[in-house]
């Protein structure tokens, strides 16, 4: 009788592990799509839609004049506006935050995928990246052209140009982009 007692004793504890890490699963899912939720009502916010629509229409003038040899370089020479310096900041800030949760282990693969995958993950790479590269070089920030690379890889994009923004423009040194891309392709280790 004793022995039927300690069975039936162990099978509850058993039941109840296997209850608690069930509900463990289920609150972490719980807390990702929360967390998904919150990324996807800030992507759908006004402010971010006002930002969106700005980078493109960045974008369609970068089109529009990179036919007739105008440079981002020029577009980046012009008064440069705190509007377009807070949409900067504000869209890139937003992929980063998402890509750092993503890297620390806090959200999973198939999260991150869907709280990046939209529209907006384009005009990251083809107005913020450029915009953050030529800022850097205006204020002398740190480029982190690493993280651009990683969210790249991590999202599977796959229409990422990280030269054409640089392409034949002057370095501080006076070197070319051209000339820098060729010289570290020739030091292949």
């Amino acid at each position: 009788m004793e022995t039927f007692l300690l069975l039936l004793t162990a099978a509850a504890a058993c039941l109840s592990a296997i209850g608690a890490f069930e509900a463990a699963r289920a609150t972490k899912r719980t807390a990702e799509l929360t967390l998904l939720k919150s990324f996807m009502d800030e992507y759908k916010s006004e402010e971010m839609t006002i930002h969106l629509k700005k980078l493109r229409e960045i974008n369609e003038w970068w089109g529009a004049n990179r036919s007739y040899g105008v440079s981002i370089k020029a577009y980046m020479e012009r008064p440069y506006s705190e509007a377009i310096e807070m949409t900067r900041r504000t869209v890139k800030f937003y992929y980063f935050s998402i890509h750092d949760l993503f890297e620390t282990g806090y959200l999973k693969k198939k999260i991150y995928r869907k709280a990046m995958k939209n529209a907006g993950l384009t005009l990251f790479f083809q107005v913020v990246e450029p915009l953050d590269y030529w800022n850097s070089r205006r204020t002398g920030e740190p480029f982190e052209e690493n993280k651009y690379r990683l969210i790249e890889k991590s999202t599977g994009f796959k229409k990422r140009d990280s030269q054409w923004y640089r392409e034949k423009q002057e370095d501080r040194d006076g070197n070319s982009s051209e000339s820098r891309v060729k010289s570290s392709e020739g030091k292949s280790v």
